[in-house]
């Protein structure tokens, strides 16, 4: 297989893998992620797309889909069915182009897609139930505001350089299939209409499974909190779950635990002699800048200047 330079500038962004049709045996292989593409004067050459949604953010360009010709300009999102034939060309401007592409694993795409279509009667009795009959629709249209939300928080990403992105974008991706599918509705596709609960004992369940979640992100020990872990520990795919919990509790789980986090990293800076390296390993990351990071996010002062206001007596 060739070596692809269009592909080779479009590392994710969360791990640093390279995304391309040509360096694979089956699209199953390839990993769900997010990366950028930017760039002047290019010409990707013949691709074989999987399921896919480009954010074009800056610049002009050129795609061929399956033999159809789009011009497109900023700001519009691409919509790529699986296998479809496709083509990018780049001219020569002033600036680069930027667009910024989620690629999707078919089996995590089929488990999203159950998670919008089957009853929650059949999803409690089978977790790891998948909508084989998925049929994405190819789209391409001018930014929504939701999609100008998505845009900026992908910009946001392309920023950070540390290990909590990859947790984030497990929750990024919850939005992407969640805005996805309302979409996919409006334009007459295969969601239009979403399940609901519709046996009271099913509802109970449901209701008992999210309550214990949120009592497990409230008082577990924080380092082990994860959003997959969760959604192991209440026997339903990790998409059912954030969906779940986000119709139940106005928010979505990762907003909880990363709150959770927070709160106790706040504690441990404010109560022992630990190393910030220290708490940031106690609530559940790799190094200190991810904690760093997020705490300002949260607080509006970095773990620092809470470690040295402690100190002072502030």
């Amino acid at each position: 297989m060739s070596h692809c330079h269009y592909c080779s500038n479009g590392l994710d962004v969360t791990k640093g893998e390279v995304y391309c049709s040509r360096h694979m045996t089956s699209f199953d292989t390839l990993k769900t992620g997010i990366f950028p593409i930017s760039g002047s004067g290019f010409d990707s050459g013949a691709h074989v797309s999987r399921f896919g949604v480009r954010f074009i953010l800056g610049g002009s360009m050129t795609y061929t889909i399956d033999r159809n010709q789009y011009q497109i300009y900023t700001p519009t999102v691409a919509l790529f069915n699986e296998y479809s034939d496709y083509s990018l060309k780049v001219p020569l401007q002033s600036n680069d182009v930027l667009q910024v592409g989620v690629a999707v694993n078919p089996h995590q795409l089929r488990s999203a897609a159950a998670a919008y279509t089957e009853t929650n009667e059949r999803l409690l009795d089978n977790p790891e139930l998948i909508n084989e009959h998925f049929k994405p629709i190819s789209h391409i249209w001018n930014f929504t505001q939701k999609a100008s939300e998505f845009s900026n928080k992908l910009k946001t990403m392309l920023t950070k350089n540390d290990a909590s992105k990859v947790e984030e974008k497990d929750d990024f991706l919850a939005d992407i299939f969640e805005w996805y599918f309302q979409e996919n509705a409006r334009y007459g596709g295969y969601f239009a209409s979403l399940s609901d609960v519709k046996k009271k004992s099913t509802k109970e369940e449901l209701i008992r499974r999210m309550e214990i979640a949120n009592e497990l992100i409230q008082f577990s020990d924080p380092s082990q909190l994860t959003v997959s872990n969760l959604a192991k520990k209440s026997s339903l795919s990790e998409f059912h779950f954030i969906r779940l919990y986000k119709k139940m509790y106005g928010r979505s789980p990762y907003q909880d635990v990363l709150q959770r986090k927070m709160k106790k990293a706040l504690q441990l800076l404010q109560t022992t002699s630990l190393s910030i390296f220290d708490v940031a390993m106690s609530v559940g990351y790799e190094d200190q800048s991810s904690l760093s990071r997020l705490f300002k996010n949260q607080f509006g002062k970095t773990p620092f200047d809470v470690r040295k206001d402690t100190l002072l007596g502030v």
